[in-house]
């Protein structure tokens, strides 16, 4: 069972007594009303779908909890439903929400699949809260995402900064083809260059349905032949990356100079227990330093990390816990409107984010309905005497300033 901080308590006490509807003393119980979230899962992935329903559960039984405990009239379920890594799919799924009724979703895990659904979302006036879409270009006032992530507009420069740090004055850039990987480029390459750096030669972007990598990699051996020193690559990748580090490791004759170099990446690889069952060897040798938002430990992070991590054997981190946060932002958002109307929901949300105190500490939004930048931790994947493990390994503050550890 959740133990709330006392931060929270007085928060949520204070939500009770101004929602009309809770006006009710015991023994008069109101009756329920169950309110239904519905979370579209990104990929696929047995790892991802598994992640999804243990954090759901997890964060469904301490809200529910609370409101028994407290007698509020609301109840919080929730429906999952996959969207199989692909646009298409995730709107399809969006549009069945709809139909069933539902208007509240934890959707838009990847950006491509949040821009592609954001329309049909603002049309039909439902919400959805993104633990992990990024890009920048998703900063619209007044729309009907929000973002309890931080955009890619702080990701891209902190990136640059500590790739400058290490003294790479030459980038090969290897990057996912959609709208998260020219987006986190874009914001990089602007702060890298303005810094004193380049770009090797032309940035290697792949389709994302991509298998074989042999081709990209034989032309970041070129490009670091070309450059000749002082060159490192960044690569922007999701899970992918473990099948490029593989192929980069067993053919380690025909990539020498780009397996010989330092590699950098974004929130995509950092702490990424994909990569660790899969190519852990591979990362630990190019060090593959990594940049994922500061992890912020609020008052219910070591509970609900014990309890994820029992349930699925897997790393928790900053996502996962803004997947948790999200469930009670909306059930607060929910609790202070006494309704579950998404324009009323929708005009309370950033209120109640900013004042909820949840695993990933408090939730403040910007103008744009995304959360404020705090700061990126950089993680590498390190073997000493045993198995891979990823590992802190520096940080960048909101002024872009790396300390290594």
């Amino acid at each position: 069972m959740k133990i709330l901080s006392l931060t929270l308590c007085i928060i949520l006490a204070s939500l009770l007594f101004v929602t009309p509807v809770l006006a009710c003393n015991p023994p008069y119980l109101p009756r329920v009303t169950n309110v239904k979230i519905g979370d579209i899962v990104a990929s696929s992935n047995p790892i991802d779908l598994l992640s999804a329903q243990a954090i759901a559960q997890i964060a469904l039984e301490d809200i529910n909890s609370y409101c028994t405990r407290l007698r509020i009239p609301y109840r919080f379920q929730v429906e999952i439903k996959v969207a199989n890594g692909n646009t298409a799919i995730h709107l399809t799924k969006v549009q069945e929400f709809y139909s069933q009724g539902v208007r509240l979703l934890l959707a838009g895990r990847w950006s491509n699949q949040a821009k592609t659904s954001l329309s049909y979302i603002n049309a039909n006036k439902m919400l959805m809260l993104s633990p992990s879409a990024t890009v920048p270009d998703l900063a619209i006032a007044g729309d009907n995402l929000f973002r309890l992530c931080p955009s890619d507009s702080y990701l891209g420069p902190a990136l640059a900064n500590t790739v400058w740090s290490k003294g790479v004055k030459h980038v090969i850039v290897i990057q996912r083809g959609d709208s998260w990987g020219d987006g986190l480029y874009s914001t990089f390459i602007s702060e890298y260059t303005r810094l004193g750096g380049s770009l090797a030669s032309e940035v290697i972007r792949y389709a994302t349905t991509e298998v074989d990598f042999t081709t990209h990699l034989a032309t970041a051996e070129s490009q670091a032949t070309e450059a000749g020193s002082e060159y490192g690559v960044v690569l922007l990748a999701f899970n992918e990356a473990a099948t490029i580090l593989n192929t980069l490791a067993n053919n380690q004759n025909l990539y020498q100079k780009i397996y010989s170099c330092i590699w950098f990446g974004a929130d995509g690889t950092a702490n990424n227990q994909y990569i660790i069952d899969n190519a852990g060897a591979a990362a630990a040798h190019v060090g593959l330093y990594s940049l994922r938002a500061k992890e912020v430990h609020g008052p219910s992070w070591s509970s609900v990390e014990s309890r994820y991590q029992a349930a699925t054997g897997q790393i928790f981190n900053s996502y996962i816990a803004y997947e948790y946060d999200i469930f009670w932002v909306y059930a607060l958002s929910v609790v202070k409107t006494g309704s579950a109307n998404t324009a009323a929901v929708k005009c309370v949300l950033p209120w109640v984010a900013a004042r909820y105190n949840g695993a990933s500490g408090y939730c403040k939004l910007n103008a744009y309905g995304d959360r404020l930048n705090p700061g990126f931790d950089i993680w590498s994947y390190v073997k000493i005497d045993g198995p891979v493990q990823a590992s802190l390994s520096g940080s960048v503050d909101t002024n872009n300033v790396v300390k290594w550890y």
